[in-house]
């Protein structure tokens, strides 16, 4: 039997589609999609330049590989030019196979961010373009399929996906391959490291065995990285790539056509060395001035103004106008350490829960408009946030670096209280600050959750939704009309963690407020330990037990500093509880560094009263 009637054999027919599809994975070319597309007459300097040529050329692929490197500083337009490329090459060269991988730091997805995305990126495009391959895919991957009526497949890994690759070469199988892949520097360094020196060996065998294929890279100068053979072309040091940010200068930029424009427009290329994003920030501040009856004088006047450098420039824009300064704080340190990227209706709830104008959603109003969201994320971010386009879009900065120098030690923590707003202090962004703030918010919302739920549906607990939960019109009401309550009920004790000493007793005093009897069940009821027995209780428990079980030592401290009654601070009845006592909560849940706080905060005899092993303990955690 032969390998294309093996294929096509009986119940194997289908067996392709179904791995295939295994390779999938939400929002694979996401990133892509939301790349700006190059104006018409820019980027076509690439496609006549010499080691552009050369690396088309299968003549001298022996000397270079099939590699082509671009590099360039953050925000010189990359992406925007391996885009134009990637079309360009799908319309130069229609008899081959072209591929692309973007990587994006910004990511919810790891894999959008991980080698092992794109192997699977890579694959999958592959599978689609040339036929030729699916038998040897389906014979070598058959034994993934675990159960074919449930579609459950054994995870993919990097090796299985590199060896696919290495055979479809080694085999001569494949056809011409062109492979784009942009951005390595938002990938993990060592994870990147791995995936070129395959790439190398890849190119190798490739060379070795006569097919045909070529690789072409994008990033910033670091983390540099070394490859034996290929190209590199340094974007800055190209004089028609400053011929694009002119071109991109003169159809943007508004006013009549004179000798003063012209100057500015000099003046504007001179100020952004390169830096594509620096234009694009800037064209909309100058346009604004033009708008508001201002000529070349004020246009001249407020460039002047415009400091040099993508850092300096993201100081500038922050710090012309106090108007919601601290709305605008908050925004950033949400983008920045949320634990999964926000939605706009949960971005929407933030901003206007921040000015406690909304806690909820209208009865039977629609999702939050689009519109109205980008509106307000305009105006709030001063232009560094967007929302991505697609039908499940997420909130994220316009690019990396705007994420690198609200991060950076020497970002807006080294301008002066003069040139920053008294919001954008020293320790505006420090990790544990943000976490703080986002903690607070995560808790104040959801005890303003809680009181319109116990108005609005004074029963409902825990134990008597349990079984309804699994119905899901109940929750998904609920989830409708209160959109970050999902979100911050789920995460806010990993941001209280996280905040360490930041604010302390006001988080501390908040979160026991939350695990209080009359606020537990409407905030526990909607994260994922309802579905964890350690949670569900005949009688509710402390808030010192749950402080425990959910590892939160400032919190637990709070609570034992408060109160020397410890004979309430867990149930007589200690059957009652899934485990017996704080220090067997805490214990279950690996915090080690709650151990001593709980010994200094009780006496004695409390203490080892709590560390007696019991059965029952041992038995139901695994003690």
């Amino acid at each position: 039997m032969t390998i294309n009637n093996y294929y096509k054999d009986g119940p194997l027919q289908d067996r392709y589609e179904k791995l295939r599809r295994s390779l999938l994975y939400a929002r694979m070319g996401a990133r892509e999609r939301n790349i700006t597309t190059a104006l018409p007459d820019t980027c076509n300097w690439l496609f006549k330049h010499t080691k552009f040529n050369g690396w088309t050329d299968w003549c001298h692929v022996a000397s270079h590989h099939g590699f082509l490197w671009i590099k360039g500083k953050p925000g010189s337009g990359k992406s925007t030019i391996m885009k134009a490329a990637l079309a360009w090459a799908q319309k130069a060269f229609p008899s081959e196979t072209t591929v692309s991988y973007f990587f994006n730091a910004r990511a919810p997805e790891q894999l959008e961010k991980s080698s092992l995305g794109l192997y699977r990126s890579l694959v999958f495009q592959l599978l689609v373009a040339q036929k030729q391959l699916r038998p040897w895919f389906v014979v070598m991957f058959e034994a993934k399929i675990i159960c074919e009526q449930t579609a459950s497949f054994d995870e993919w890994t990097q090796v299985e996906l590199q060896g696919f690759l290495t055979q479809c070469i080694e085999t001569r199988r494949i056809e011409p391959l062109n492979i784009f892949v942009d951005a390595l520097d938002e990938g993990d360094e060592d994870d990147i490291r791995g995936m070129i020196s395959y790439f190398e060996d890849l190119a190798q065998l490739a060379v070795a065995s006569g097919v045909r294929v070529r690789i072409c890279l994008s990033s910033r100068h670091y983390p540099h990285i070394t490859v034996q053979r290929g190209f590199s072309l340094v974007l800055e040091d190209q004089a028609a790539h400053d011929r694009d940010i002119e071109l991109y200068v003169e159809q943007k930029l508004r006013g009549h056509r004179s000798r003063q424009m012209e100057e500015i427009r000099k003046e504007i290329l001179r100020k952004a060395s390169g830096i594509f994003l620096w234009v694009v920030l800037v064209i909309p501040i100058l346009n604004r001035a033009y708008d508001y009856g201002g000529g070349a004088e004020v246009i001249t006047t407020k460039l002047k103004s415009i400091p040099e450098g993508l850092h300096d420039l993201f100081t500038e824009i922050l710090s012309r106008s106090d108007e919601k300064i601290d709305e605008c704080v908050l925004l950033f340190r949400w983008l920045l350490y949320s634990k999964v990227p926000l939605t706009p209706q949960e971005l929407y709830a933030i901003l206007q829960f921040s000015n406690l104008e909304v806690v909820f959603m209208e009865r039977g109003s629609d999702a939050v408009d689009h519109d109205l969201v980008q509106r307000r994320l305009l105006s709030c971010s001063r232009g560094l946030v967007e929302l991505t386009k697609g039908s499940m879009p997420i909130a994220q900065f316009i690019h990396e670096s705007v994420r690198d120098y609200l991060k950076e030690e020497m970002g807006l923590t080294k301008q002066s209280s003069s040139q920053c707003q008294p919001a954008m202090n020293p320790s505006s962004f420090a990790i544990k600050h943000c976490h703080a703030a986002v903690a607070e918010t995560c808790i104040r919302y959801l005890l303003a959750c809680s009181k319109a739920l116990a108005f609005s549906n004074p029963a409902l607990t825990v134990w008597t939704v349990r079984r309804e939960l699994h119905e899901d019109d109940a929750r998904a009401k609920v989830l409708e009309e209160f959109p970050l309550l999902k979100y911050t009920a789920r995460y806010w004790w990993e941001h209280v963690y996280c905040s360490e000493d930041a604010n302390v007793e006001v988080i501390a005093d908040l979160s026991i407020c939350l695990l209080e009897d009359k606020h537990f069940s409407y905030w526990v009821i909607y994260c994922r330990p309802l579905y964890n027995d350690c949670w569900i209780h005949r009688q509710q428990a402390s808030p010192l037990y749950y402080a425990a079980l959910l590892g939160l030592p400032h919190v637990v401290a709070r609570i034992l500093a408060a109160s020397t009654d410890f004979n309430n601070s867990f149930l007589n009845n200690p059957y009652e509880l899934y485990f017996n006592n704080p220090l067997h909560a805490a214990h279950y849940s690996k915090f080690d560094e709650l151990l001593p706080v709980l010994k200094n905060g009780v006496d004695e005899k409390t203490f080892e009263g709590w560390e007696r092993p019991l059965r029952s303990v041992k038995y139901r955690a695994g003690v």
